[in-house]
């Protein structure tokens, strides 16, 4: 498997080191939250066959958050992770129009927000929220 994160080629070792940090991350998210109970992240190897068939594609699937997979290539990762604070701003930013099933589940992630986009939580008074 080829990995590059940040222009750096990882090796196989390295790759599935990422993959493991990855795993980490998703059990720290589900620690932080109220509905976690039954998320997982799935390694597809390439050629591998996968639970309910089908073939492993060399990807990465996070289970559990709706009716689908989400399902990525390990190179999206950055990607994805650059956009987390903008993610953040755009929940602190519009908060109240947003769905939530709890009130715990609502101030959990907003408390995840303002860890990752302080900025916006002190600027949030005097921006507009942005609207669909």
């Amino acid at each position: 498997m080829a990995l590059t994160i940040n222009g750096k080629k990882l090796n196989d070792v390295e790759a599935m080191a990422y993959i493991q940090g990855l795993e980490k991350a998703v059990e720290t998210a589900q620690a932080a939250t109220a509905r976690t109970g039954n998320i997982s992240v799935r390694f597809n190897a390439l050629g591998s066959t996968l639970p309910g068939g089908g073939t492993g594609k060399g990807n990465v699937s996070i289970m559990g958050m709706g009716r689908f997979p989400f399902t990525f290539y390990p190179a999206q990762v950055p990607k994805i992770a650059a956009l987390l604070p903008a993610i953040a701003g755009t929940i602190l930013a519009n908060a109240d129009g947003l769905a939530w099933q709890t009130p715990a589940e609502k101030e959990s992630t907003l408390a995840w927000a303002r860890t990752l986009a302080p900025t916006v939580a002190a600027a949030q008074t005097t921006a507009p929220a942005v609207t669909a």
